[in-house]
């Protein structure tokens, strides 16, 4: 059992060709199985020579056209999103560049060392009093399980709330694909709100969740009431109308 656990292990060939050898040996000459063993195992780590945890992103909300493409192949890398549907995200960007601060499409994005690791769009939704819609959250998938997509969704949600929203609400894909996707906004607080048999497609179905966002300065206190949803587009990064208190 050993010896298939540690022939595995990284090592150079010398090195595992003596601890093959060397796991052979009598009982009697345990000790040189057991230099064996360290030769290959190298030094004992301490905790503080472990790895270090990232740091965590930078975070910008300005929109720059160099952003477009970088949006782009994070779409494609997570393999979540049929090609139809990352160019309404390519739109709701071109909106935001086109019209600036006039957009109803608000971004935050995560940043290292000027490389973009993941992004939200969200606004508010047309003909509510401060609906907002998360409309695409993403993050590239050499970057996630690092808890980027947890720290853009905080942001967006205060950024939501500081522009005088009371609820956000995403909607997502009810295939299984998408079924991390509904774990984690489980996580973050929401709530299923509503479930839409073959909305997408047979089989399709669209999930939306909803979280009551609290005032800058204020907690809510107490349950969540379950909302009512109207609007629609997009899945989950998902895609359509955002951010708050409409103009």
């Amino acid at each position: 059992m050993i010896r298939n656990r540690l022939i595995s292990s990284e090592g150079t060939p010398s090195d595992r060709e003596a601890l093959r050898g060397a796991a052979d040996l009598p009982a009697g000459q345990r000790g040189a199985r057991a230099k064996a063993l360290a030769a290959l195992r190298g030094p004992p780590r301490s905790p503080s020579a472990q790895a270090p945890r990232p740091a965590p992103p930078a975070l910008r909300h300005e929109l720059r056209p160099g952003d477009r493409e970088g949006i782009r192949e994070i779409l494609h890398a997570t393999g979540f999103f049929y090609p139809a549907e990352v160019e309404v995200a390519l739109e709701l960007v071109d909106d935001r560049l086109e019209w600036g601060p006039e957009s109803d499409y608000y971004f935050v994005f995560a940043e290292d060392g000027g490389r973009t690791l993941g992004y939200t769009c969200y606004g508010p939704i047309a003909c509510t009093a401060s609906s907002v819609d998360l409309f695409w959250i993403a993050v590239r998938p050499d970057c996630q399980g690092r808890g980027i997509g947890r720290i853009l969704l905080a942001e967006t949600e205060r950024l939501a709330a500081a522009a005088g929203g009371t609820r956000l609400y995403i909607e997502t894909s009810n295939r299984p694909l998408y079924a991390p996707s509904r774990v984690f906004y489980d996580r973050c607080g929401y709530v299923l709100a509503s479930l839409l048999e073959d909305f997408y497609g047979p089989g399709d179905d669209k999930a939306t969740y909803c979280k009551v966002l609290e005032a800058p300065g204020k907690r809510r206190k107490g349950s969540r009431k379950k909302p009512s949803r109207n609007s629609g587009a997009g899945r989950g990064g998902t895609a359509e109308k955002s951010q708050i208190s409409k103009k």
